[in-house]
């Protein structure tokens, strides 16, 4: 069954389960238990793995944390709700604890189904009503209840209107009112199994006021709901999609997650909430660093998984995009996107010229996307038939899909440009498609326009309950060892604000050292004498949750060098290097082999001891300093594989970066990895198994868009050196050629940029000036090949660019045979792009004057003889172009006086050089050239 141990979790009073009994001994619920049971295995042939406490809690375990345990591995709750059940602290806690876990769970906000043991409406509190009056009420109105008196504390009184209120907000369509029966006590499901084997009384008329037929039929309706409902969750497992498993400490925020799905499925306040409407929703979520924004979109996508079963959900890395064809572009890529419509025949398809035009791609992968959200309708119908953990036992009863969906999570967008109105306006506006926007930003930045459905979500400190709830879940056994140091975790959150980085790397740090004794009355001593947790004054129109941000901020970097302070030197080095990378997607073979150069004995593994590696990613990870990027996958002994992919918060990064005391030596260590893996995979591609490097390909071409961009100034203090550069230019060349050549030229611009700030420093160094005519050509090159608009122009003006600069390093180096070949090229591509033909035949005559230099100096030389007579070819076609036949025949004449003595001396050209001499052999076989 998935991760879930448990089908059901039954929470209820203790109280109504001891009075009325039926004749076996048993109470409501215990025969309530029993009956659904058998009814479900009679329905659909399974066993309905149910929690109840009775029979689930050993003597002597502590309730709360097996209770606590029994909540998270079970997929659905049922509450038995009563007056002793809203007013009961346990009850109540019971309910809370569900809630605040449910969407880590892929259950959404419907995973809750109330069972009323008296009428609905009366567990409903009056805004001002006292509750012993409410009592006082319930039990007149139903004096067979055995309410119990109980004198409740304020928190109580508070937990129990809370309640009240979060009842009245649930979804309440799918509840099951028993009010008339429990009165009667348990004996009736007793008395309902004989009677519904009685012909008589299965052909008689209904009584909806308390009848067996009645109390059948509601049972029934019940136990299909509880099977809709678990097919319903097999749906969230059939979900495609590359969004990581939900964080597995993520509490509470279900009112911020339930509102995300109003707005994503119904429409916000603007739309009236009366549904789709034809137009594709747009929600977005924005904070400062560190609230969580990004953890709670992943969160959704989790929990609301199964509405998304044939679309999928796809998260966009959006740090720097400013055309969502970027982003889409990346997705293209990936193979779980890609087997998406394989699955269903439908393939995508990106040829070069789409791939050059970024609009395009958007326009293909769009298209793409809502064919095949539809046409795995019937495919995921089928599979859902098929699944393992079915529990309807007829297809009618099967959950329908009433809208294929897809949802894009468009993370970290900080270009407005990404969601202007221009753009925005290309994207499909259907029901097919939902988008949610995490961000930054002040969300009135963008010029999306009406397209937001309702105003953007933005996230706040965690209340200080779930951030309570947050370092117990990190608690060993996920609990307190005393009410004392419950109260200590209660002022860790209050001198933290909530601020969720914050708490978890205060809860991290704790769970890591619980077994040195460290509690939490211990650290928020150590937060008061060291962190200086002093009141912050509100600035001049500052919010009191602007203030409660700015001042848990400030706790951050102190809480991450308390981490950083325990870490063992090796793993501080990776932390470092992971600091320097691009925050999403750090490749952890990466930092395991940058970590050895740097570590290589503390590292090296012993024969007969356990690998060494693995324990530096545990104690990273157990920080949450990374975080995995990919979703977790067992081996076969059943341990959890180290992850492909890691994350580092931008927070962290940035702090790490800054205040790592061997900074200058991390990058340069960063910089010879890279520009060897660039090295490596420039003479090794193509070069027989070149797989591993290939597989290399995406990581480098991500981490170099990232150094390259200024947007990691802000986590990157350290320019990019010139080998690195380089190396960002080999997978720029790659991508351009064999994959998309829009990125590769996004990356080129950004190569030219660093090699034109490296000129500029060192204004007389040739090879700085090389190296930057070198990206000016590359430029001009996929420019040419593009041939969009306005391309032609700007690809001459790279290439003059270029030609300038050579010219320069020509004239400083007259004697240099590279310079003076570097400027040929040059002149060689700005004669094949020239549109004036004369212009054109004067590049080639400059070339053609710099080639037969370079052969009356290298006489022997075969490459530079050749390099004349190709020259000479070049410069007669360019002649006859301009209408100068003369000039024409001269060159003609000259290539032939080159390529005949070297076929009568024997020398072996190339087969086009023989097919040349032979045509010129034939002009000229009356005699040789003047």
């Amino acid at each position: 069954m998935s991760d879930w141990a448990k089908h059901l979790f039954l929470s209820y009073a203790r109280k109504d389960n001891e009075h009325p009994v039926n004749d076996a001994g048993e109470g409501w619920v215990t025969a309530f238990d029993r009956e659904l049971r058998e009814r479900h295995k009679a329905y659909s042939g399974r066993e309905l793995n149910i929690f109840f406490d009775t029979d689930a809690i050993d003597p002597g375990v502590d309730w709360r944390r097996r209770l606590s345990q029994g909540l998270r591995q079970s997929r659905l709750l049922l509450a038995f709700l009563s007056p002793n059940y809203i007013t009961s602290p346990n009850c109540l806690w019971e309910w809370e604890e569900y809630l605040r876990y449910e969407h880590s769970s892929a259950r959404g906000d419907d995973g809750l189904t109330p069972i009323f043991f008296i009428t609905p409406s009366d567990l409903s509190l009056g805004e001002k009503q006292q509750i012993a009056d409410w009592l006082t009420d319930i039990k007149a109105k139903y004096p067979h209840l055995r309410i119990a008196d109980r004198l409740l504390a304020a928190d109580d009184e508070q937990r129990t209107r809370q309640f009240s209120a979060d009842l009245s907000r649930r979804n309440r369509t799918s509840f099951f009112e028993l009010q008339p029966w429990f009165e009667q006590g348990p004996q009736v499901l007793q008395q309902l199994d004989a009677a519904e084997r009685s012909a008589e009384v299965k052909a008689a008329g209904r009584n909806p006021e308390g009848d067996l037929r009645t109390l059948a039929d509601r049972l029934q309706q019940l136990d299909r709901h509880i099977a809709w409902r678990l097919d319903r969750l097999a749906l969230a497992d059939l979900a495609p999609g590359n969004v990581a498993r939900g964080h597995e400490h993520f509490v509470g925020r279900h009112r911020e997650l339930s509102t995300l799905h109003t707005i994503l499925t119904q429409g916000g306040p603007q739309s009236g909430g009366s549904g789709m409407g034809g137009r594709g929703m747009i929600a977005a979520t924005h904070s400062p660093g560190g609230l969580g924004k990004t953890a709670l979109a992943r969160q959704y996508c989790h929990a609301y998984a199964e509405f998304y079963a044939c679309g999928g959900t796809w998260e966009l890395a959006c740090e720097g995009v400013t055309h969502i064809g970027a982003a889409l572009l990346k997705l293209a890529e990936r193979s779980d996107f890609q087997r998406l419509g394989a699955e269903v025949g439908i393939p995508l398809r990106l040829p070069d010229e789409v791939r050059a035009d970024y609009a395009a791609v958007a326009a293909e992968v769009f298209d793409y996307l809502r064919v095949v959200t539809a046409a795995r309708q019937q495919r995921v119908l089928e599979l859902l038939k098929a699944h393992p953990e079915r529990h309807t036992s007829s297809d009618d009863d099967l959950p329908e899909i009433e809208q294929p969906r897809a949802l894009l999570l468009l993370d970290n967008v900080d270009q407005p440009e990404l969601l202007s109105a221009a753009q925005v306006g290309q994207w499909p506006a259907a029901e097919w498609l939902e988008i949610l926007v995490t961000t930054r930003l002040d969300p009135t930045r963008f010029g999306i326009g009406d397209r937001w459905q309702a105003p953007p979500l933005e996230i706040d400190p965690l209340p200080d309950s779930d951030a309570l709830e947050l370092i117990r879940d990190y608690q060993p056994n996920h609990c307190f060892t005393s009410p004392e140091e419950e109260e200590a975790a209660a002022r860790i959150v209050e001198a933290l604000g909530g601020h969720t980085l914050a708490v978890e790397l205060a809860a991290a740090y704790l769970n890591v050292h619980a077994g040195e004794g460290l509690q939490p009355s211990v650290f928020v001593h150590r937060l008061e004498q060291e962190a200086a947790l002093t009141v912050i004054t509100p600035l001049p129109g500052e919010s009191e949750v602007a203030t409660k941000i700015r001042h848990a901020q400030k706790r951050v970097p102190e809480l991450i060098d308390w981490s950083l302070a325990r870490l063992s030197p090796p793993a501080r080095t990776a932390l470092n290097f992971a600091a320097l990378l691009q925050p999403d997607q750090i490749p952890l073979l990466w930092l395991k082999i940058l970590t050895q150069q740097q570590h290589p004995e503390e590292l090296q593994d012993q024969e007969g001891y356990p690998a060494k590696w693995p324990g530096i990613w545990r104690e990273l990870h157990g920080l949450r300093l990374l975080q995995r990027a990919d979703g977790e996958r067992m081996k076969e002994d059943g341990t959890t594989e180290l992850p492909t992919l890691v994350r580092i918060h931008r927070l962290t990064a940035e702090h790490v970066a800054a205040n790592d005391p061997n900074g200058a030596e991390t990058w340069q260590a960063l910089d010879e990895f890279i520009t060897a893996v660039g090295t490596m995979f420039e003479r090794g591609v193509g070069q027989g198994d070149d797989a591993w490097l290939r597989w290399q390909h995406p990581w480098l071409l991500t981490q170099m868009e990232f150094l390259l961009d200024p947007v990691a100034a802000r986590y990157v203090p350290h320019e990019p050196m010139a080998n690195m550069l380089r190396a960002a230019h080999v997978a720029a060349n790659f991508e351009a050629q064999h994959s998309s050549l829009a990125r590769g030229i996004a990356l080129t611009e950004k190569v030219n940029d660093g090699f034109e700030r490296l000129l500029a420093d060192s204004p007389d160094s040739a090879q700085a000036a090389r190296d930057v005519s070198v990206s000016l050509n590359k430029l001009g090159d996929f420019l040419s090949t593009r041939g969009g608009p306005g391309d032609a122009e700007q690809a001459l003006e790279y290439y003059m660019r270029s030609l300038e600069v050579r010219e320069r390093l020509l004239v400083n180096s007259p004697d240099s045979a590279l310079a003076a070949r570097d400027v040929s090229v040059s002149l060689t591509k700005l004669a094949a792009v020239a549109t004036d033909h004369e212009k054109a035949l004067q590049y080639a005559l400059r070339d053609l004057e710099i080639a037969l230099n370079l052969k009356e100096r290298n006489p022997q030389s075969l490459y530079y003889q050749r390099d004349a007579a190709v020259s000479f070819g070049r410069t007669a076609r360019y002649a006859n172009a301009a209408g100068n036949q003369e000039l024409a025949g001269q060159c003609l004449a000259g290539c032939f006086s080159i390529l005949d003595p070297l076929v009568k001396a024997g020398y072996e050209l190339d087969p086009a050089m023989r097919q040349l001499h032979a045509q010129l052999a034939a002009m000229f076989q009356d005699g040789g050239p003047e």
